[in-house]
């Protein structure tokens, strides 16, 4: 695996790399100047012992600063003992050199130098050797005297230092300006990056613990609307039932529409009767003299009086009958009131609008019932009239067949029937008022039903639509859930890598 590269920006990093690089740069030209002039001994164009001094000049610098970066890499007198190190090597180098070109060595170390970027060890090499080869052409030309070569040579030395200097330095400045402005730029880029850094790993905190407050609501939702879901299938299933029992009730209630119907047209011919009979009472009182003359025609009387009495007895009976189907009906309609409470309670909040429909019905049912319980009491007291009288019928059939022997109990018993027939009157007049009643809150009790089994059918079909709902509020949820877990696992990575 490649080693992974420093971070040059760091300047820790940025100083221990111009050191390497500079210190390997200067032992190879160090090594090969040595070299070069080791090879002059061989040829003896030099001594060994002035060989001895250039050798530790040129070589002591670059052995001294890799001592001092094996102790501290990062070290800046590095960069001063090679500088200076190689000015003590080239001074004394150019007053010992027989060739006129070795002056073009402090461009070789220069170039090394300017890894630095440091100006005011540049100006100190620069200046040094400008001054250096000055003094070695005035001792030329004092040794040798001024010759036109000599001051050609001058000219090109100190015009190639002074340009090597001026230039290299105006550059390193330059270098070192756009470095400090890239530095500057660089740490507020990395100012700024921290902050990101920072507030992204804010963000990332914050996402995650929110991302896990919103999954654990997530899941309290997902499991409030599947439970949701099940009230809502109970309701639509509660709602169907009770549909199907308001329309069985209805057609219940239609069949006793059509006895109420019947009762009535029986009462008004019972009236019709009853009034005849009181006619045939007061035609009686005026012809007690034609009495025996008038006995078949009082027993032919008497014998359809029996018979209207005892169909009135029978369509009491079917009355009794009828009541009965109605507090039946009643029952059932309280029984299907309270579950439908039961269901709307369950509901909870979708089902208030039900519980007002199912508390009407109720209320309905209760009045059903109290119309049946005065209508039981009229029926009684018709039944107790009718058994009177049956009972004076009776005792006027008997009493036609020993009529000569109770003439005098003939008006009586006349008296008698006709205070009878009278109450009668009264009580069927009563019973056909009740059963007029009992036909208008039949009428009504049809037509809330009829308003109740819209309404259910409507509370159905919301209820099939909010299961639909929910449905497809779970599949968001899941949805939403994933998202959120996606998202909580994205910002703990950020976290890591923060």
């Amino acid at each position: 695996m490649a080693k992974m590269k420093a971070d040059l920006s760091i300047k820790r990093n940025a100083d221990i790399s111009r050191n390497k690089t500079a210190l390997i740069c200067m032992t190879i030209t160090t090594v090969l100047l040595a070299a070069a002039y080791f090879l002059e001994v061989l040829k003896d164009a030099r001594q060994p012992g002035d060989y001895v001094i250039l050798a530790c000049t040129c070589l002591v610098p670059p052995v001294i600063a890799w001592v001092l970066y094996g102790i501290k890499k990062d070290n800046a007198f590095i960069r001063y003992v090679l500088g200076l190190g190689f000015l003590v090597f080239y001074t004394y180098l150019l007053f010992t050199s027989t060739s006129d070109l070795a002056f073009c060595y402090i461009a070789i170390v220069f170039i090394i130098l300017t890894v630095y970027v440091d100006i005011k060890l540049s100006v100190i090499v620069g200046v040094y050797s400008f001054l250096l080869n000055v003094a070695v052409l005035i001792k030329k030309g004092v040794v040798g005297g001024f010759s036109q070569e000599l001051i050609a040579n001058a000219e090109i030395v100190v015009a190639f230092v002074i340009f090597l200097c001026v230039f290299g330095i105006i550059s390193i400045s330059k270098v070192a300006e756009i470095g400090r402005v890239t530095a500057a730029k660089a740490d507020m880029q990395r100012d700024q990056s921290e902050k990101l850094l920072k507030t992204t790993l804010e963000v990332a905190n914050f996402i995650t613990e929110h991302i896990q407050v919103a999954a654990g609501e997530a899941v309290v939702l997902g499991k409030a609307i599947e439970a949701t879901k099940y009230a809502m299938e109970d309701l639509s299933g509660g709602a169907g039932d009770t549909a199907a029992a308001i329309a069985e009730q209805q057609c219940s209630t239609e069949e006793i529409d059509g006895y109420m119907k019947g009762v009535g047209s029986s009462t008004e011919e019972i009236v019709t009767e009853i009034g005849n009979t009181e006619e045939s009472i007061n035609v009686a009182d005026g012809v007690m003299t034609e009495l025996l003359s008038q006995v078949k025609v009082s027993e032919e009387k008497g014998a359809l009086v029996a018979k209207e009495m005892g169909e009135l007895k029978e369509y009491a009976d079917k009355m009794v009958t009828i009541v009965n189907l109605i507090s039946k009906v009643a029952r059932q309609t309280s029984m299907l009131a309270l579950n439908a409470s039961i269901e709307a309670a369950r509901a909870g909040e979708a089902g208030k609008g039900f519980a007002v429909v199912a508390g009407e019905i109720s209320d309905l049912a209760s009045q059903t019932n109290h119309a049946t319980d005065d209508i039981n009491n009229l029926i009684a007291n018709v039944g107790t009239s009718l058994e009177e009288a049956l009972a004076a019928v009776e005792e006027l059939l008997a009493s036609n067949q020993s009529q000569n022997e109770f003439v005098g109990q003939t008006a009586e018993h006349f008296r008698e029937i006709e205070n009878s027939t009278r109450k009668i009157s009264e009580q069927v007049v009563c019973l056909k008022e009740a059963v007029e009643s009992a036909t208008a809150a039949n009428s009504a009790v049809v037509e809330s039903i009829q308003n109740v089994s819209a309404v259910t059918e409507e509370v159905s079909a919301s209820a099939i639509a909010t299961l639909e709902s929910c449905d497809q509020n779970q599949e968001s949820i899941q949805k939403l859930a994933k998202i959120m877990e996606n998202l909580r696992e994205e910002a703990i990575k950020l976290q890591q890598e923060g």
